[in-house]
C-alpha cells in the first residue's frame, strides 16, 4: 500500500500490519527512491525463456549477460516494514530526491502506471512507405517550431475521440498540484472540480505526479510536478498551456513525461523516462524542457504510455517503441541488452525502433496490428483481422495472462487473452491488468493484493482473465498502481482497490475489493465520459448536465 504521510516526515504503512501474503518466487534487489515515491522492487528470478522470436538484438543476448537494476517510478508500493525502514533510509542519502522523499508514496511493487488510459479502435490505412532502420527516427527540439509538421501534410488520424467535451474532475493528494486545485489544496477524498480549466476537455492524462489535458480544440494543458519538465516548460506547477505548434488529438502520460499526438500524425514528447538507475532522458540522455519532435517516417494514429515507455501505432499498422526496457516492454530488446541498451547504448531503446512480429502459427501469417495498449510495464498488442492478442514486458504476477511468470522480451501470443466478446480495451496497473470487451464486461487478472482485481478478498493471483461479475455495460475502464475505474453507459463510474492517496473517491482510506459506486456532490448531478488513473490522484471528464454516454461508442 502507499505510505501514510505523517505531521514529523515519517512513514508508516497504513492498514497493512496485519497483512501476509504468499508471493511469487523474487529476487528482492536494491530499493529506490523517485522523487517523492518511495518503493521496494522485486525481480522475478532469471529464466531462460526463449527469445526465439526475430529480433536484431538478440545476436548479443549471450554476450552481455547485465544484471537488470530495479526500476525506478512515482506511484510504486511497499509491503514490507523492513523494507520501509530501508527505503526510508536511502531517501535521506539522495539528495536530488529528498524534497519529496518526506512526503513518499508506496508499496510492495515493482514499477507504476501512468497511463494510460486507452479505448480507442484504430481504422488503418495503407498508403505510407515502410521503414526498418532506427535511423529513421530522431526527435527534434520544437521550442522554435522548427520542422513542426511531418512535411505540412494533414491525415486523418483514425484513432476516435474518446468523449464528448467536458469538464475535469480531480481527486486524490495534491504534493505538487497535480489535481489542479493550486497548493493550498492538500487532497480531495471526493471528486472537485478544476474551475481554471476549459469546459470542452476530451482527453485526460494522469501521470506519476502530473496532469494533462486535452481540449476539444486541440490545446494541451498541464499542471503538477515539473522537477523532471513533465509539463513541457520551465516553471512552476501552475495550470498552463503547452507550446506546440500543431494541434493535438491524443495525449498521454507516464511517471515522469507526456506525450502528444497531432492531427498530421506526429507525435511530441516532453519530461524523461526512467529506469532503476535513474533518468534516461527522452534522446541521448537528455531530459526534454520543452516539447520535442519524434521525426517518424510514417504517420501515426495512436499513442499509448507505460510509467516509462511510449508505444507507437503507425497508419500501416506496425509498432513502434521508446523508453526504458528492463522488463521488455519494448519487445525488441533481449533480456541481456534490456539494461540501457547494453553495449548499443541508450540511443537503441531511446530512439523509436520497430517491434517485428515472428512468423507465428497462431497468427496465420498476419503480421499488422490494429491497437496498441500499455500498463505500467507491459504493452499489448491486438493483431488486425484476428483475436489473436501479442504481449510482452513484466510478468512477475501474471500480468501479461501468462502462467510461467517469467517476462517477455520479445512479442509473445498469449493464448489464455480469451474474450466473450472482441477485445476493445486493456489498462493496468503495476501488477494488475483490466480488459474490456465489446460486450461491456470487464476482466482482470495479475496480483490480488488489495482489491486491484475487483473479485472480492481472494488468497491467490489469478493468471487468466476472470470476469467482474458486479459490472455490466461498461464502456470505459482505468487503472494505475493498486486502484481501478470502470464506467458505464448510463454516465456512473465505480472504482476498487487501494484507496490510501484518496484516488478511489471513496468515503474511508481502506481497500476496496469490489467496484463501489463512486459518488459525489459533482458525479450525483453529471454524468462521467472517461476516467484516467495517475500515481497518486485521478483526472474524470463529466458532462455538465446528465447525457447518455452510450452514444460515444
Amino acid at each position: 500500500m502507499p505510505l501514510a504521510r505523517l505531521s514529523n516526515g515519517n512513514t508508516e504503512p497504513k492498514n497493512k500490519r496485519a497483512k501476509t501474503e504468499t508471493k511469487p518466487k523474487q529476487v528482492t534487489t536494491a530499493t529506490k527512491t523517485t522523487r517523492g515515491r518511495k518503493q521496494q522492487a522485486q525481480q522475478p528470478e532469471p529464466d531462460q525463456h526463449n527469445q526465439s522470436t526475430s529480433s536484431t538484438e538478440n545476436d548479443d543476448s549471450l554476450a552481455m549477460q547485465e544484471p537488470i537494476p530495479t526500476p525506478t517510478t512515482k506511484s510504486s508500493l511497499s509491503n514490507s516494514t523492513d523494507s520501509i525502514s530501508t527505503k526510508a533510509t536511502e531517501a535521506t542519502t539522495d539528495a536530488d530526491k529528498s524534497k519529496k522523499g518526506d512526503e513518499a508514496k508506496g508499496n510492495d511493487t515493482i514499477n507504476q502506471t501512468a497511463n494510460s488510459t486507452a479505448n480507442m479502435t484504430v481504422n488503418m490505412t495503407a498508403n505510407v512507405t515502410n521503414f526498418t532502420n532506427y535511423d529513421d527516427t530522431m526527435m527534434t527540439d520544437v521550442t522554435n517550431h522548427s520542422e513542426a509538421t511531418n512535411d505540412a501534410q494533414p491525415v486523418i488520424i483514425t484513432s476516435k475521440v474518446r468523449t464528448k467535451p467536458g469538464f475535469c474532475l480531480a481527486v486524490g493528494e495534491n504534493l505538487s498540484n497535480q489535481l489542479g486545485l493550486t497548493l493550498d489544496v492538500s487532497d480531495r477524498k471526493k471528486p472537485q472540480l478544476i474551475k481554471e480549466l476549459p469546459e470542452n476537455i476530451i482527453d485526460i492524462a494522469a501521470g506519476g505526479m502530473h496532469s494533462a489535458v486535452l481540449t476539444e480544440d486541440g490545446i494541451v494543458y498541464t499542471f503538477g510536478c515539473n522537477d523532471e519538465f513533465a509539463l513541457g516548460r520551465e516553471d512552476d506547477g501552475d495550470i498552463d498551456k503547452v507550446d506546440l505548434p500543431e494541434k493535438v488529438v491524443q495525449i498521454s502520460a507516464g511517471d515522469s513525461h507526456t506525450a502528444a499526438l497531432t492531427e498530421t500524425g506526429a507525435v511530441y514528447a516532453w519530461g524523461t523516462f526512467r529506469d532503476g538507475s535513474g533518468v534516461l532522458g527522452l534522446e541521448q540522455k537528455k531530459i526534454a524542457k520543452t516539447p520535442m519532435k519524434f521525426n517518424l517516417k510514417e504517420k501515426i494514429v495512436k499513442i499509448s504510455s507505460g510509467a516509462d515507455h511510449l508505444v507507437f501505432l503507425t497508419s500501416t499498422g506496425d509498432v513502434y517503441t521508446a523508453g526504458n526496457s528492463e522488463h521488455g516492454q519494448l519487445g525488441r530488446v533481449s533480456k541481456y541488452n534490456s539494461c540501457r541498451g547494453g553495449r548499443r547504448g541508450c540511443d537503441m531503446i531511446l530512439v523509436p525502433g520497430p517491434v517485428r512480429i515472428a512468423k507465428k502459427k497462431e497468427l496465420h501469417g498476419l503480421r499488422k496490428i490494429e491497437d496498441i495498449w500499455t500498463t505500467a510495464y507491459c504493452t499489448f498488442l491486438k493483431v488486425r483481422d484476428s483475436d489473436s492478442i501479442i504481449a510482452f514486458g513484466l510478468n512477475n504476477c501474471f500480468q501479461l495472462g501468462a502462467e510461467d511468470m517469467e517476462n517477455r522480451y520479445q512479442p509473445c501470443v498469449i493464448s489464455s487473452l480469451k474474450f466473450e466478446g472482441k477485445l476493445v480495451g486493456v489498462i493496468g496497473g503495476m501488477h494488475h491488468t483490466l480488459f474490456l470487451d465489446s460486450n461491456g464486461s470487464v476482466y482482470s487478472l495479475g496480483s490480488h493484493r488489495y482489491g486491484t482485481l475487483g473479485l472480492g478478498k481472494i488468497d491467490a493471483d489469478v493468471s487468466k482473465p476472470t470476469k467482474i461479475p458486479t459490472l455490466n455495460d461498461i464502456v470505459r475502464i482505468a487503472a494505475n498502481t493498486n486502484a481501478s475505474y470502470a464506467v458505464d453507459k448510463s454516465g456512473k463510474t465505480y472504482s476498487w482497490g487501494s484507496n490510501y492517496s484518496k484516488q478511489l473517491g471513496q468515503d474511508t482510506e481502506e481497500d476496496y475489493y469490489v467496484p463501489t459506486l463512486v459518488q459525489s456532490r459533482h458525479l450525483d448531478k453529471r454524468d462521467v465520459f472517461t476516467v484516467s488513473i495517475g500515481g497518486q490522484h485521478s483526472l474524470i471528464i463529466v458532462s455538465d448536465e446528465k447525457d447518455d454516454i452510450s452514444d460515444i461508442e
